[in-house]
């Protein structure tokens, strides 16, 4: 294999040996890097000069040898018949060393004068000083002579033959000549005696690549893979585990130390250096790592790259590099990356750079530079890193930034940026790292500057109590009032016009683009959106942020937008749904009892379960242990609020109050006291009715309606409900249709189902019968369509599956149900009139005369069974709602597209918006 493509080397040494014949010696130096085939070479031009009769003499130079005075002259000596050469004594005075050249110079005369002779001399930049003083002698001295002097050494000289290899190429008689790298067609051609490894064009090109045209990495490429490939297909095939090609420990690694070592003297360390750089720095760098002049950094790196070993300071193959690595000790690898990290700072390299190596010492065991600019290179260089979305590593290199800083303000500072880092996927550990600031603020030693990101950190957690805590401290400390962030999400609600505050929000959610610094704004446009009466729209961005947060890499991001589905979908009345996303969003969590944040998804699960009369499954959740911090955040007032809604709906009615109680007080306290938000008088109302204090819950309800939140559709709406029950019978059914129009509006389909049924329960004991069955079968199939078993058995006990039992008048087919058979024009004149909109009022909205509004109702009413407009469904206009939000969504991939329909009103329904999908689990 090594004489491929040699075939002009070996024509140039063969024309030497003719020249010389007549008695003109001459001399052909051999260059080329370590493994490119100089001694085979040798060796086989020496045997082919001995077949043509030429005294042959031959020598190898060697590093353990080469403080050894005229060895490479011994073993020439010895070459020849004994007595035939002069052996030349190492020691001896200059006068005597000089006769003894002459006399070996005589002798070598006296030799070829029978036949020519050819000295080939291998590996000369290892031949000791007083052979190469020897063999300089001899060349000036034996012009005349039939002899031919071959050297060979490598192509970049060390300075020990540098003097000789000049005297040579001084000379007329000399000759230069190259051995190169294999060219693809040459490893080829060398590959070609090798059976299918050789027929293989891609393998052959693979092999090229990493071997650089090496022959001897060629070689033992070729022969570790034929070794290795039928192990790695019996591994296969029984799916076991196989040897990795090329290995760490294999034919190829060895045969490049084999090259490092004969590539001159600082290649191995140059190579080590190289594999810790990783391609990184300049040539200067690397010089100031490996501690060696420039002249020798350069010379072992151009030696190293004519071998094929590496290009462009990269090794071929990154098995080197890591073999490499792997020989070395940990405080050896240590120590050179913390050096390298300390050479690449100053040289002005880039801080990701310098981190890099940084972080590699320490998981190595070794220690910082303590100078005080490595704190700030690894800061920044995590900054760099978040924005690339490589949140692990740089939550990494903010612990290791931590570590190294003995500023106790800047420590301070590192942990409330780690703590933002690390919550986007391990929310336990983010809520530890503020452990250490927030014990600073409370001695005093926490400077103002660093208290503005601890108290936003702690907002984006829900960690209201302590938030509100750090911004008094701030307040104190400026002497104004701070604008506390405390709400984590739940940004106070404006007492303005819903439509306006909800257009703001959505102008937030549209130009807004997902990161740390922005999460929490986007929370609360989303929760705004719940709030003012646009849960569709609320869960329309939340699928949208979802698929954002994972592109971010960020586990607890998608949590969080799953969470607000939940939330979304559970003012929507949509149980199951509700459940599924509260379970995505535990999914997405490492671990549940550690952290505070989980109480949010946990609690939504709890109420989705709760709904659908799964109370088992609900009390399995609220035995989960949870942490001390639940209850002085957020989470925990969604938490308490589940847990007593759990209550009310056991017959627990003590321990609901006192949990919706508890919900109020953490809500005044915190300033979040906000009915939209959470409606504790409400649900403690419920309590205190069922427990009979009828004072008590009115004076709640009646809190409830004062408040600027009672102009929201469904805080009016559900208060309304509950004030009925006050009231008479006959007072009862105008309050309870209030509540009925209220709650169509904001979307609720479980509180509309509850005052639908309440209302027809009302009716029935006033004896209108037909009134009460419609109102009835409206909010069973409500019910039924929300999962809300419980209340679908408390309208009509004993009624299952998709119609009532026998016996009962049938119910109206539910919205968006196949019977319905509506048109898209038939559903918008039925949903305005179901709205309570005229004839003349509908003609006007949709642009149509009156008397199509007629044919329309007319078809409408024929398709489902009833015979005037007080029968039409009462969810009706929420089912073409989510038609229009599905109709107008783009498309999954791989489906097909579905045209852009027009809204209820003739708009275009949720333009640009993405579809309320199911969650897709996690596997």
């Amino acid at each position: 294999m090594t004489l491929v493509g040699r075939d002009s080397v070996l024509h140039t040494l063969h024309d030497a040996l003719e020249r010389c014949v007549p008695g003109e010696a001459h001399t052909v130096l051999v260059e080329g890097a370590a493994g490119c085939g100089k001694s085979e070479l040798l060796d086989t031009f020496a045997e082919r000069a001995s077949g043509q009769g030429a005294l042959v003499l031959q020598a190898v130079g060697s590093a353990a040898e080469r403080t050894l005075a005229l060895g490479v002259m011994h073993q020439l000596a010895s070459c020849a018949s004994p007595g035939s050469l002069p052996v030349p004594a190492a020691a001896g005075s200059e006068l005597s060393r000089t006769a003894a050249m002459h006399a070996f110079c005589a002798a070598l005369r006296t030799l070829t004068a029978r036949t020519p002779v050819v000295a080939c001399v291998d590996d000369l930049h290892h031949v000791d000083d007083a052979s190469l003083r020897f063999l300089a002698h001899i060349l000036r001295h034996a012009r005349s002579a039939a002899f031919l002097l071959v050297v060979a050494g490598p192509v970049h000289d060390s300075r020990r033959h540098r003097d000789f290899r000049t005297e040579l190429l001084r000379r007329t008689n000399v000759t230069l000549t190259r051995l190169e790298l294999f060219t693809l067609a040459q490893t080829g051609s060398a590959l070609a005696g090798r059976g299918r490894t050789g027929r293989d064009a891609k393998l052959v090109g693979a092999l090229h690549a990493h071997s650089g045209g090496n022959p001897l990495l060629l070689r033992a490429l070729a022969e570790e893979y034929e070794w290795a490939a039928p192990q790695a297909a019996a591994a296969a095939a029984g799916g076991g585990p196989h040897r990795p090609f090329p290995a760490v420990d294999g034919l190829f690694v060895a045969a490049v130390d084999s090259c490092l070592r004969r590539s001159g003297a600082g290649a191995p360390q140059v190579a080590q250096a190289l594999a810790v750089l990783d391609g990184e720095g300049s040539d200067q760098e690397l010089g100031r790592l490996v501690e060696l002049p420039a002249a020798d950094v350069a010379r072992a790196l151009a030696s190293i790259t004519a071998a094929g070993i590496v290009e462009q300071r990269r090794f071929r193959h990154p098995v080197v590099a890591a073999a490499l690595l792997d020989r070395m000790d940990p405080a050896e690898r240590a120590l050179l990356h913390r050096r390298a990290g300390e050479v690449l700072h100053a040289g002005g390299q880039p801080s990701g750079k310098v981190a890099r190596h940084l972080v590699a010492a320490q998981h190595e065991g070794g220690r910082l530079p303590g100078a005080a600019w490595v704190s700030d290179v690894l800061r920044e260089a995590a900054e760099q890193l978040v924005a690339a979305d490589d949140i692990r590593q740089a939550a990494a290199v903010l612990e290791l930034a931590h570590a190294g800083s003995a500023d106790e303000q800047q420590r301070a500072e590192i942990k409330t940026r780690l703590a933002s880092v690390t919550w986007r996927f391990n929310p336990s550990a983010a809520e530890q790292h503020l452990s250490a600031p927030l014990g600073m603020l409370r001695e005093g030693g926490l400077g103002v500057e660093r208290m503005e990101p601890l108290a936003a950190a702690l907002a984006t957690q829900g960690r209201v109590a302590e938030a509100n805590e750090v911004g008094a401290h701030i307040s104190a400390a400026l002497g104004t009032e701070y604008g506390s962030r405390a709400e984590s999400g739940e940004r106070q609600l404006s007492d303005g016009p819903q439509d306006r505050e909800a257009a703001r929000s959505e102008r937030i959610l549209q130009s807004t683009v997902l990161q740390d610094s922005t999460l929490l704004a986007l929370v609360r446009a989303i929760r705004t959106l719940v709030h003012c009466e646009q849960p569709e729209r609320a869960a329309t961005w939340c699928g949208q942020r979802l698929e954002e947060a994972a592109r971010c890499n960020a586990p607890t991001w998608q949590a969080t937008f799953a969470t607000l589905h939940a939330e979304a979908l559970l003012r929507l009345g949509d149980l199951p749904g509700a459940k599924e996303y509260a379970l995505l969003a535990l999914e997405f969590l490492p671990q549940r009892s550690g952290n505070a944040f989980a109480g949010s998804p946990t609690a939504h699960l709890i109420r989705a379960h709760t709904g659908m009369g799964r109370h088992a499954e609900a009390a399995a959740q609220l035995e989960q242990p949870v942490p001390d911090t639940l209850f002085r955040s957020v989470h925990g007032l969604a938490y308490l609020r589940a847990r007593g809604l759990h209550w009310l709906a056991t017959g627990q009615l003590r321990a609901a109050l006192a949990d919706f109680l508890e919900v109020g007080r953490l809500a005044r306290e915190w300033g979040m006291d906000r009915p939209a938000v959470l409606a504790w008088r409400g649900d403690a109302a419920e309590a205190l009715l069922q427990l009979g204090d009828q004072e008590r819950a009115e004076k709640l309800i009646m809190q409830q309606l004062a408040g600027p939140d009672a102009r929201r559709s469904w805080v009016r709406g559900t208060s309304l409900r509950l004030r009925a029950a006050l009231q008479p019978p006959q007072a009862r059914v105008p309050v309870l249709h209030q509540a009925v129009e209220e709650l169509r509006k904001s979307g609720d389909r479980v509180e509309l189902a509850r005052a639908l049924a309440d209302l027809g329960q009302v009716l029935q004991e006033l004896g209108d019968a037909a009134q009460a069955g419609v109102f009835s079968r409206q909010a069973w199939g409500l019910a039924e369509n929300c999962g809300a078993r419980p209340l679908r058995e408390r309208i009509l006990p004993g009624a299952v599956g998709e119609r009532a039992p026998a016996g009962r008048a049938p119910r109206t087919p539910a919205a968006g149900e196949s019977e319905y058979r509506l048109s898209e024009s038939e559903r918008r004149v039925a949903t305005l009139a179901a709205r309570g909109y005229t004839n003349r009022q509908i003609s006007r909205e949709l642009y149509i005369t009156v008397s199509t509004v007629e044919q329309h109702l007319t078809r409408v009413y024929r398709k489902l069974s009833i015979t005037r407009r007080q029968d039409l469904p009462a969810d009706l206009q929420l089912a073409a709602r989510e038609a229009a939000s599905r109709e107008s969504a783009p498309a999954a991939p791989g489906a097909t597209p579905i045209p852009a329909r027009r809204g209820v009103l003739g708009t275009p329904a949720h333009s640009g918006a993405a579809p309320i999908a199911a969650p897709a689990r996690r596997p």
